[in-house]
């Protein structure tokens, strides 16, 4: 329903119409309208075509605009930097407190996980 709606947004957004889109895409007008009506489902070829088409990348019809995704129910995490930094601290810590052979054991401890 939502890759439907977008489908007519994007190609009305563009100034395009049914027929010429259909027709550029590959497909018949009367497909492309079975599209626009969430009555039939277009396949991921299909897509790729109508966002050549269209001259929009082909994830513009699953996610709409600019906006960061909302994933309320993900643990947030650190990024790649972050973690490198927080274990590059840890370690270091360790090192400064118990010697090199702590910090041995946190370093195996992280890789384990």
């Amino acid at each position: 329903m939502v890759i439907a709606r977008r489908i007519r947004k994007i190609r009305l957004q563009k100034s395009r119409s049914l027929a010429f889109t259909a027709l550029d895409a590959g497909l018949t007008p009367h497909v492309l309208s079975m599209f626009e009506e969430a009555e039939a489902v277009p396949t991921w070829e299909d897509l790729e075509n109508l966002a050549e088409t269209l001259d929009v990348p082909t994830w513009k019809f699953f996610f709409d605009g600019p906006r960061q995704v909302v994933t309320p129910r993900l643990t947030p995490r650190l990024t790649l930097e972050e973690l490198e930094h927080s274990h590059w601290l840890r370690a270091r810590r360790s090192t400064a407190e118990n010697g090199p052979w702590k910090r041995f054991k946190i370093m195996l401890r992280l890789t384990r996980r």
